[in-house]
């Protein structure tokens, strides 16, 4: 069996995504890999362009991308705060792009051993329209992956 040393983990600050984080910590340990945590967004609009609007195109300033990934990695930062990582070494990063395109792009750039994630972020009817990242990073990704439904307790 092949060691497992680095897991990634995406997370949009969901329930799901920190029942995921806290049992890939608690995995992390037993093993003694280290954690790379990964938070991806893209403008609805960008999900969007996917539909016809007949050819009109909309300028996001760019000034507009930079505040928003700012607040990410701000929001990324308090959120890792939350849990206790001792003993594991946790690395972070916000990326800009299509979550499921940045989860494969990432897990491969760091040569990931498994993606612990939770099972959804998005319910309803955004769900249906965009289908589930989850989904989409199973059939795409480098490795293993571990998807867990947020717990009920």
């Amino acid at each position: 069996m092949h060691p497992i040393r680095k897991i990634v983990v995406p997370v949009d600050f969901s329930d799901h995504s920190r029942h995921a984080l806290e049992y890939a910590i608690d995995f992390a340990r037993q093993v003694g890999a280290e954690i790379h945590v990964i938070h991806a967004f893209s403008m609805p609009l960008t999900t969007i362009a996917a539909y016809d609007f007949a050819g009109a195109a909309v300028a996001v300033p760019a000034n507009l991308w930079a505040d928003l990934e700012s607040a990410s990695e701000k929001n990324l930062e308090a959120f890792l705060a939350e849990f206790d990582a001792k003993g594991v070494e946790v690395k972070s990063r916000v990326v800009v792009d299509v979550p499921t395109t940045a989860i494969v792009d990432f897990a491969k750039n760091v040569d990931a051993d498994l993606i612990i994630m939770g099972t959804r972020g998005l319910t309803g009817l955004k769900h249906v329209a965009l289908g589930s990242v989850a989904e989409r990073t199973l059939r795409s990704a480098p490795c293993p992956v571990l998807t867990l439904k947020a717990s009920d307790g």
